[in-house]
């Protein structure tokens, strides 16, 4: 099992200290001294431990809480006598502030190698599957060439936090895969739902199809594959379950994406029109009790003629 190895053990070490716990010392103990270490952002660079843990110090300024992750898809392979070149995949769940609980895939390869120290880290990358880049577009030129001009991390973050407080509705995200698990909440859906985000995830087993009324799941699942085979975008109105174990009518209203890991998905917005709907229901009742009455009236009437 490549988990037990040495090297994979590095790796994970390394992350557990640098993002779920945090520790700048800790962290720089398994670089080596003269460690290349790249990030997904323009600066986010740094040559030797000194120069990373200024970098973490920086980061720990804006996001000082513990960040969870998990490593998947993990390869090595011995390249010379003590040195491997690694890979794998890593999931982080992070709350950023507006958003509420994300998730966020990066790809990460490394170099390790055994000296007197022990297992050392001598260079890290990490990137992120550009959703600016087509398929079968070796760089996203076209995105480039009709922007002219990028928008930095923070005020992407910026913009995602301003368009959640205005938005009326809640945002979900899900993969296009068996059950749409889950990748992405915000605060406001669970508002509407009544869960917290670890109580809507334990309920929903990581499936939002699990939170779909029993008898409209067919419907749902039949319409938004259809809409993904003739299009990109959807608009559905079914109920969906609340923390008490009631259910409420939505409007959803999604779009198919890509996730930086590569996955297809789709990226809602979820209206309540409870409201709406029971004022429809009450209006539809007035008609039939009208129609009724007017039948009976009828009636009447001809039973009375001469």
């Amino acid at each position: 099992m490549l988990e037990k190895s040495p090297v994979y053990q590095t790796i994970y070490s390394f992350y557990d200290c640098y993002l779920q716990r945090r520790e700048i010392d800790s962290s720089m103990m398994l670089l080596s001294e003269n460690a290349i270490c790249v990030g997904t952002g323009r600066h986010e660079v740094s040559v030797g431990r000194a120069a990373f843990a200024q970098l973490f110090q920086a980061e720990l300024q804006e996001m000082p809480d513990p960040i969870g992750f998990t490593m998947d898809g993990y390869q090595e392979y011995e390249y010379a006598p003590n040195c491997w070149s690694c890979f794998c995949w890593i999931q982080m769940k992070m709350v950023l502030k507006g958003m509420g609980p994300i998730l966020y895939h990066v790809r990460v390869s490394a170099g390790v190698h055994l000296d007197r120290e022990g297992y050392r880290i001598h260079a890290l990358h990490v990137s992120e599957a550009s959703s600016h880049q087509q398929d079968g577009e070796f760089f996203p030129i076209q995105y480039v060439a009709e922007n002219g001009t990028e928008i930095n991390r923070e005020t992407k973050q910026e913009l995602m936090e301003m368009i959640s407080q205005v938005m009326p509705g809640g945002i979900i995200g899900t993969y296009l895969e068996d059950g749409y698990p889950l990748y992405a909440v915000n605060e406001r859906f669970l508002e509407m739902t009544g869960y917290t985000y670890e109580e809507y995830l334990q309920d929903m087993h990581g499936s939002a199809r699990t939170g779909i009324h029993p008898d409209d799941r067919l419907y749902v699942t039949k319409a938004i594959n259809q809409a993904m085979e003739e299009g990109e975008q959807y608009e559905l109105e079914y109920r969906i379950k609340k923390q008490d174990g009631t259910y409420f009518w939505i409007r959803e209203i999604g779009r198919k994406t890509v996730t930086s890991d590569g996955r297809q998905a789709v990226i809602s917005i979820i209206l309540d029109i409870s409201e709406q709907v029971r004022v429809h229901e009450s209006l539809k009742d007035e008609r039939l009790k009208h129609c009724n009455l007017s039948t009976i009236l009828k009636k009447g009437i001809q039973n009375q003629a001469p």
